[in-house]
């Protein structure tokens, strides 16, 4: 049994290329299915031709002027590299002078790279920050290898430079947050938040003749809120719904509080608030 997989191209045109992938010649005694060599030939095959289609229809909607729609004049080419999950794609990049109703500066651009944007793909950086966190640089890459198409699309040195540049990107975004402008009173000084301390810590109350760990336990948050006027409050949270809380929380728990009868304890469960003071 013969196979051949082609991959078909349509343009707005209506025009068509075919592009064949791979020719398989196996029957019911040989292999089942795809091997690893045959899937990773496919994909790469697949990415290379739509990427190369992709590319001609930037380059030919860069060649154009956006405001005359006239011709550019070419300024040379070059090769370009595009780093994929599916293999390295060497592209031809050519330069066009920019128009002079645009600009009467003489100057030239690339519509390839200013599509490409990056010579990795999003695809790529997503699985060298994954496995990088996980694993050292040298198995990431074996493993990926393996399973992927990469023809040499990544090495040692360049995922650590690519790992460094995805790591100092929320360093340069948190840098470019615009400061919080603080309000002002009368004399044109900050003013100062009513609020002046909080704090918050949480245990675990479990009752001592309980059938299993797993029951007769639940979680308390609790904190003491200070503000800079009036008296403070002390709160406190149980994360767990209950349906009767004031009966849980009462009895031998509210008598060891019964100290702090100065203090007001407020308690809060999804649903339904109670004081116990």
């Amino acid at each position: 049994m013969k196979m051949k997989v082609q991959l078909v191209i349509e343009d707005e045109s209506g025009g068509s290329t075919t592009t064949d992938l791979i020719d398989i010649e196996r029957g019911a005694d040989g292999l089942i299915g795809l091997s690893l060599a045959e899937a990773k030939a496919m994909n790469g095959n697949v990415q290379r031709a739509l990427i190369d289609a992709q590319a001609r229809e930037a380059i030919a909607r860069g060649a154009v002027c956006s405001e005359c729609k006239e011709g550019l004049r070419r300024n040379g080419t070059h090769k370009t590299l595009y780093r994929t999950t599916f293999g390295r794609i060497e592209l031809t990049s050519p330069r066009f002078y920019t128009c002079r109703c645009q600009s009467a500066k003489r100057s030239s651009r690339s519509p390839l790279s200013a599509w490409l944007g990056s010579h990795i793909s999003p695809a790529l950086e997503y699985l060298e920050a994954q496995f990088a966190g996980l694993l050292p640089y040298g198995v990431s890459a074996r493993i990926l290898n393996t399973v992927l198409p990469l023809d040499h699309a990544t090495s040692i040195t360049s995922w650590k430079r690519h790992i460094t540049r995805i790591g100092d990107r929320p360093n340069r975004e948190a840098h470019d947050i615009p400061p919080i402008v603080p309000q002002v009173n009368e004399f044109g000084l900050p003013k100062r938040h009513p609020l002046q301390a909080i704090g918050i810590d949480g245990a675990y109350v479990k009752a001592t003749d309980a059938a299993s760990r797993q029951e007769g336990w639940f979680e308390v948050i609790v904190g003491k809120r200070l503000p800079r006027q009036n008296t403070g409050n002390v709160f406190a949270f149980v994360h767990r719904l209950e349906q009767k809380p004031t009966e849980r929380m009462a009895g031998k728990r509210c008598a060891s509080r019964r100290a702090i009868s100065a203090t007001s304890v407020n308690r809060f469960s999804i649903g339904s608030t109670s004081r116990c003071g």
